[in-house]
């Protein structure tokens, strides 16, 4: 493994496998007392719970992979590793939506009374709160290594805290006589894991197909490359690769400059650019004349 140039990344590494072996540990205890309890919203958030353990183990390989050194095949390096691994996250949890779903509909016209309700409802606040508590040490890490299925899988958790207390309130109402509102509670929480599965699913794919869907840096890139005196902006294009950014764009300068004034200009542009936008790993500038077709 290459000592990676931003120090978050190894941290983000170690916070998705310590999550995992948490994360894992929850869905276990959950899945056990919803076999004890029958709770469906328990065990809905419990299959919830594993499937997430082994989505943080996809993004611990994901980063891992992801920080190893280009080589002879792989030229620009490993970080596409990481999107492809927020990818799998998308279509793990929609999988996993669907037949948690199923199950909870069914059971909605078989309502079963929950046994054992106080270590039913204990299990489901503290998976809550565990899983708030992990997601948002991942959020803020993965805001600052800039990894895209660590927001993902941050994002995933907030849903997988919130699920636990919507399965903690559904067991309570179950328990209080409205038995349809644990399987009730297992619907939603699917639902819940389908639309974060939709919005990741969305965003890697826009990124693995090299879209570039934040105009607003491309238009903050071209005011600052336009303030140098004399530079003119003719195109930029700019792609995401794991947690960077990586561009290419022609500027039209004078045709008398000489070559230690054009490389003085390019460094000028490459420093200023890489200081205000965040996680811009290279910069390619190439020059034409002005006028030039």
């Amino acid at each position: 493994m290459s000592k990676h140039h931003n120090p978050y990344v190894k941290k983000a590494e170690n916070i998705a496998l310590l999550s995992a072996i948490i994360v894992g540990s929850i869905g276990i205890a959950e899945l056990s007392v919803a076999q004890i309890s029958g709770s469906i919203s328990l065990l809905a958030d419990g299959i919830d719970a594993m499937s997430d353990a082994s989505v943080t183990t996809i993004v611990w390989l994901g980063i891992r992979i992801s920080r190893k050194k280009a080589d002879s095949l792989f030229h620009y390096g490993y970080y596409r590793a990481e999107n492809l691994s927020a990818f799998l996250i998308a279509i793990m949890l929609a999988i996993v939506s669907g037949l948690t779903f199923y199950n909870g509909y069914l059971r909605f016209f078989s309502p079963i009374a929950i046994g054992s309700p106080a270590i039913a409802l204990a299990t489901a606040f503290i998976a809550g709160t565990v899983s708030l508590i992990l997601a948002f040490i991942k959020r803020n890490i993965a805001i600052k290594s800039n990894l895209l299925s660590l927001k993902a899988e941050a994002t995933n958790a907030i849903k997988d805290g919130s699920a636990s207390f919507i399965v903690f309130f559904s067991i309570l109402a179950s328990f209080l006589g409205f038995t349809q509102m644990d399987s009730i509670g297992a619907m939603i929480v699917t639902v819940l894991i389908a639309t974060v599965s939709m919005t990741i699913l969305k965003e890697t794919t826009l990124i693995l197909l090299d879209a570039w869907h934040n105009p607003e840096v491309v238009t903050e890139m071209k005011k600052m490359v336009e303030n140098v005196d004399g530079v003119r902006l003719k195109t930029i294009k700019l792609r995401q690769s794991g947690p960077y950014i990586v561009g290419e764009m022609i500027i039209t300068v004078n045709p008398e400059l000489t070559v230690a004034e054009l490389t003085k200009i390019k460094d000028k542009i490459q420093e200023t650019v890489k200081n205000k936008i965040k996680g811009l790993e290279s910069l390619i500038i190439s020059a034409e004349p002005h006028g030039d077709r």
